[in-house]
């Protein structure tokens, strides 16, 4: 199953590339439509390209890992794109660090910060479907 990882924001959104056979997440790019209808239309187009199974969000939450305004405006944007791109499951993930992760790592290998915070998003997401033993 291949999935998409997003780091949602209202300037840019990062989109990452993963499947749960490598349970590898890699940086694909960072989208810059300025509507919102038109980031969704552009993401369905990827879903169709990539053969992807589902959806991770990055959901912003506080240090003590509440929810604020912020949150529920991108868990309206997972519904948006749910339903734009239907069938496709959206899952939502604490994307806490993703940001401060992606501003250390893209010095490093000169990638793109909102498409490394994606990665780093959906890397979380692949992790948590490992098995425990």
């Amino acid at each position: 199953m291949r999935f998409l990882g997003i780091d949602y924001g209202t300037k840019r959104v990062g989109v990452a590339i993963g499947d749960m056979e490598n349970r590898l997440a890699l940086p694909l790019r960072t989208l810059k439509e300025e509507k919102q209808a038109e980031v969704i239309a552009a993401l369905c187009r990827l879903i169709k390209e990539e053969d992807v199974s589902g959806v991770v969000l990055g959901e912003p939450t506080t240090l003590a890992g509440e929810r604020g305004q912020a949150a529920e405006h991108v868990r309206a944007f997972g519904v948006a794109l749910e339903t734009a791109c239907a069938p496709i499951p959206v899952f939502f993930v604490d994307e806490r660090f993703s940001s401060a992760l992606a501003d250390r790592e893209t010095p490093i290998t000169g990638g793109d910060r909102d498409a490394t915070a994606a990665a780093a998003i959906l890397q979380t997401y692949l992790d948590m479907q490992r098995p425990v033993l």
